[in-house]
């Protein structure tokens, strides 16, 4: 059983440090952030609820312990990425995207928010993504995009 906590807490601990870089990076990134709250979002808090109650149910050792704590601090800097536009691009579940990768784009408000829809040519295929913004930086996205992509805005269905 060691031997199984000791390779799990080595994986927790490769994914903390590729997530923490990640995070690192983008806050750089993104000066325009998306709404935070969405489905996957409420999956990962979840998961971090759930990964908390690992360290009170069923811990024998130390080790089960030093793994319970990894697989925390994943899952939490997981819950840290954020979704946004920038300066040089856009942020989409942790990838970043150059403006010169954006195909189309187009802007849908509704009442509680602003969403943003793209298509990302990429390696002969299409990435389609949308990212929700609050509607109190909806004027912020308009002219940054206007700014950034003038001749790619369209009209397009919703995703």
């Amino acid at each position: 059983m060691q031997i199984v906590n000791l390779l799990l807490t080595a994986v927790f601990l490769a994914g903390s440090i590729w997530l923490a870089r990640k995070v690192y990076h983008q806050r750089k990134l993104i000066e325009i952030t998306g709404k935070f709250i969405n489905g996957y979002r409420i999956f990962i808090m979840f998961c971090l609820v759930a990964s908390c109650m690992t360290l009170f149910l069923g811990f024998q050792d130390v080790y089960d312990l030093i793994r319970s704590i990894a697989m925390m601090v994943m899952v939490a800097l997981f819950l840290v990425l954020k979704e946004g536009a920038g300066q040089t691009g856009l942020v989409y579940n942790g990838i970043f995207y150059s403006y010169d990768a954006v195909a189309h784009y187009d802007i849908k408000n509704t009442k509680k928010a602003c969403a943003l829809y793209v298509i990302i040519k990429e390696n002969n295929s299409d990435i389609n993504f949308s990212i929700e913004f609050n509607k109190t930086s909806e004027a912020a996205l308009t002219d940054l995009l206007k700014q950034k992509m003038p001749k790619k805005h369209q009209r397009m269905k919703k995703i």
